[in-house]
């Protein structure tokens, strides 16, 4: 596995930390640009609390080693895509953030499996290969290299939390009743049903494209299209392996 990119400041001749440089857009879009920015590094930085409470849970489960590498790596891309996103926010003009630790949240008791098998279906296999495909396209269309970077970490970083999602969703589901396949299979279904016609992108939209931020209506139009081409064949080949597992 390739190591998470981390920006790194340069370093001055006395070892100081300099700033980094102040990237150039439109007056009109620095503030929408630098509040996307921070508000993507403040939600990496609480999806980092929620890979770690998944790492933990994985623990009580007696997860195989591979799933426990892949959370600790997760938590690893999750913190350097917030750092990247935060730091970019300020290059556009963002006052600096001061991220604060997350209450620990009391884990449930015994028998958590199935409530951590939907809400990983959710976060990872579902919001995650759609935020990585996001970064996707948001790369086709950037012009502006910082950015580009920082959408090239995302796109990996979420790529490796959907792959592992899944991984734990084929794994969870095996020797699991029918009731918890019927769950996972509706919550999918559900998603799907959000249909809406793509809008056309108004001038203000395609700047914000150029610095690597999709519009609303292009978000959901890549949800719909990952939910049907990528999320709902991975749900059926997963349900699948669980039923061929319970019955060797």
């Amino acid at each position: 596995m390739t190591p998470p990119v981390i920006p790194v400041r340069p370093l001055s001749a006395a070892g100081v930390l300099l700033p980094s440089e102040a990237l150039e857009a439109p007056e009109a879009l620095a503030g929408t640009l630098a509040q996307w920015w921070t508000d993507a590094g403040v939600a990496a930085h609480g999806a980092r609390a929620a890979q770690a409470e998944f790492a933990a849970r994985l623990l009580r489960l007696a997860a195989p080693a591979p799933l426990l590498h892949g959370a600790a790596r997760a938590l690893l891309d999750e913190a350097a895509i917030s750092a990247a996103c935060l730091d970019l926010a300020e290059r556009y003009g963002a006052a600096r953030v001061l991220l604060t630790l997350i209450p620990k949240r009391e884990l449930p008791a015994g028998g958590d499996r199935d409530e951590l098998v939907l809400s990983t279906l959710r976060r990872g296999c579902i919001a995650a290969t759609v935020e990585s495909s996001c970064a996707r396209e948001a790369l086709e269309h950037c012009q502006q290299a910082a950015a580009r970077e920082v959408l090239l970490q995302i796109e990996h970083g979420r790529a490796r939390s959907a792959q592992l999602a899944w991984r734990f969703l084929s794994w969870a589901l095996r020797g699991t009743g029918a009731e918890l396949a019927d769950q996972v299979r509706v919550a999918v279904l559900t998603a799907l049903e959000t249909q809406r016609r793509p809008a056309q992108l108004s001038p203000a939209e395609r700047q914000l494209l150029r610095h690597g931020v999709l519009g609303g209506e292009q978000r959901l139009a890549i949800e719909q299209r990952v939910l049907r081409d990528v999320v709902l064949p991975c749900m059926e080949n997963a349900l699948a392996r669980a039923r061929r597992g319970s019955a060797a």
